[in-house]
């Protein structure tokens, strides 16, 4: 926690089992909103987690980042997913941004007001040349 930036950051999450979870990364986000004045929580999370990346997903985090071999699991490098939850939109003001890549982070800073953003950022993401040629997958 860092009490000066306002943010939260977990790292290397990990669950053994998935009855406690929601309850408590429930009370984490809660805790950090209302008794902490914590703006932004971020939280890495195994891309090989569905379940626990849904729960965040519940919980409206978005997905901001996918990290290749993040973390150390037993001799394995493991990928991550990074998710945010903002609890407090930050006006960013201009950017000198290509235009495909504005439209991207048009729909990025629209999900995280709205939480909705899988089907509209698909869309834009098939603009951005860098995504150009793989599945949809």
């Amino acid at each position: 926690m860092d009490p000066v930036e306002h943010i939260v950051r977990v790292f290397e999450l990990i669950a053994l089992a998935d009855d406690v979870v929601q309850f408590l990364l429930a009370e984490l986000e809660r805790k950090c909103r209302e008794e902490m004045g914590i703006e932004y929580i971020e939280i890495d999370v195994s891309a090989y987690a569905p379940r626990m990346q849904r729960t965040l997903l519940e919980l409206n985090f978005l997905p901001v980042a996918y990290v290749p071999a993040m973390v150390f699991y037993h001799v394995e490098r493991l990928d991550i997913v990074k998710m945010v939850r903002l609890n407090k939109l930050q006006e960013l003001g201009s950017l000198g941004l290509t235009e495909p890549v504005q439209a991207v982070a048009d729909v990025v800073m629209r999900g995280f007001s709205t939480c909705v953003i899988a089907p509209r950022m698909a869309q834009a993401i098939k603009e951005v040349p860098l995504f150009r040629g793989m599945n949809t997958e």
